[in-house]
């Protein structure tokens, strides 16, 4: 029998994982499986490699396929099929998610659904994967601000689960700082982590007081953010599994495209939220006048309309 040694197995599905807080890359803790979509029950689990690629392997529905040369003529050839991807984390650091992709997929996935912001990475570099949206109950990265609030949708009377909020510096935004972003779990919970500012974006100009002897106190330093939402509300899904900690699980593509949502200062919802102002070294709660004190107090959103 002659072996035609110019064909090799082929890794029908490749994706990088990515922390929105810090830009690094994220493999530990990550539990990452796929199936062919409406078959559940065909799920595999992606194996790990040395360069924290997620890789699948012998997938359902696909094998036969795996097996080809990988050369242009291949891709531009095989069918390719739609799957389900779901990513948890059994640490609990990132939210859960899933997403749907045709596969086989030639190179690394790299989801452009929503227009997602840069991620940055360690110095002026920016890290290329699929974003992990940080938990609201993971603890802060040193060196980073904390915004928190629960979100409620004011129409539904009901927590705003996954909605989306952004919170940028202008003058950072203008030197090409791209904004952070956060996601809501299904209690309507989110926490934004921004790492802490330029001295230039603080507000109270140099760190040297014109009018005393000594530097004003870090810990006195104050900037100001401008927020954005965005909310569906999406819809739920019946047959949607949970993730391991029996959390639903959103669908990433339609989290981030969201429509436009607006943020209310006033349970009335006459002033519309669009700034806040944080203090160095503190947590900040949003929260709107009027909707409560201690765990009632939420931060009133009125969902967009889908575009």
């Amino acid at each position: 029998m002659v072996v035609n040694r110019a064909w090799r197995r082929v890794a029908p599905f490749g994706v990088q994982f990515v922390d929105d807080q810090t830009g690094r890359f994220v493999a530990d803790g990550l539990v990452v499986t796929g199936w062919p979509t409406g078959e559940p029950s065909r799920r595999v689990v992606a194996r790990l490699n040395r360069s924290a690629v997620f890789v699948l392997h012998d997938v359902p529905g696909i094998r036969d396929l795996e097996m080809g040369a990988g050369d242009d003529a291949y891709w531009s050839t095989v069918p390719r099929r739609p799957f389900v991807i779901d990513v948890d984390d059994m640490t609990r650091r990132f939210l859960p998610f899933r997403f749907t992709v045709e596969l086989p997929l030639r190179g690394l996935l790299q989801l452009t659904c929503g227009s997602p912001p840069s991620v940055p990475g360690p110095g002026s570099t920016t890290v290329r994967g699929v974003p992990l949206f940080t938990a609201p109950t993971r603890p802060a990265v040193p060196g980073s601000a904390v915004v928190r609030a629960d979100l409620w949708d004011a129409v539904a009377n009901a927590p705003a689960a996954w909605a989306v909020v952004q919170a940028s510096i202008p003058s950072a935004v203008a030197r090409g700082v791209p904004p952070v972003r956060a996601l809501a779990d299904d209690r309507g919970q989110v926490a934004l982590h921004l790492p802490c500012p330029d001295q230039e974006d603080l507000d109270g100009g140099p760190f040297e007081s014109p009018s005393g002897p000594g530097p004003v106190p870090l810990t006195a330093r104050t900037w100001s953010v401008d927020l954005a939402a965005a909310y569906g509300p999406l819809s739920s899904d019946p047959r949607a599994a949970t993730s391991s900690h029996g959390a639903p699980i959103p669908d990433l593509c339609a989290a981030v495209m969201q429509p436009p949502a607006t943020l209310w200062s006033d349970r009335s919802q006459t002033m519309p939220l669009t700034r806040a102002s944080l203090t160095y070294g503190r947590e900040t709660i949003l929260r709107s006048i009027g909707s409560g004190a201690g765990p009632q107090s939420v931060l009133l959103l009125t969902p967009g309309s889908p575009p």
